[in-house]
């Protein structure tokens, strides 16, 4: 019966409150927030362990929530710096893994590959595996 009644509640103040059905919506977020936290007050009632469990993952659903939600505004913060146009006159930035002398020449990774000439060579020398070597075998009297 409780239930019922929390369900009805819900749909009513989504309904009133004007919260969109789709999307991103702080509107549905707050009021199915609410929601769960009755529910787990209504269950910590009959039995303690299922609701401290329940606050827990509740809690742990927000921080991901918020580390998530972290992440998308630092990528859409970085796009947009990265979109705006540069002003006339103003230098141009290294990027990150940039070598200083070619970022003074104002050349790209790729174009300093090309004026090197290790175009589509690999730099770096792989480290082999322990299997190279030779093995002495012990004999056994």
């Amino acid at each position: 019966l409780d239930v019922i009644n929390l369900q009805e509640y819900l749909d009513q103040q989504l309904m009133r409150r004007n919260a969109r059905e789709t999307g991103i919506c702080p509107i549905r977020e707050e009021l199915y927030g609410q929601c769960f936290d009755e529910l787990i007050r209504q269950v910590t009632i009959n039995c303690a362990e299922r609701g401290f469990l329940l606050l827990r993952v509740r809690d742990e659903m927000r921080m991901t929530h918020r580390c998530v939600s972290h992440v998308v505004r630092e990528c859409c913060r970085i796009r947009h710096a990265q979109s705006t146009p540069r002003r006339a006159g103003e230098k141009r930035t290294p990027k990150a893994g940039w070598n200083n002398s070619n970022a003074e020449k104002g050349r790209t990774p790729s174009e300093a590959r090309r004026v090197s000439g290790t175009h589509g060579k690999r730099t770096r020398k792989r480290k082999r595996s322990g299997g190279h070597r030779r093995r002495r075998h012990m004999r056994t009297r």
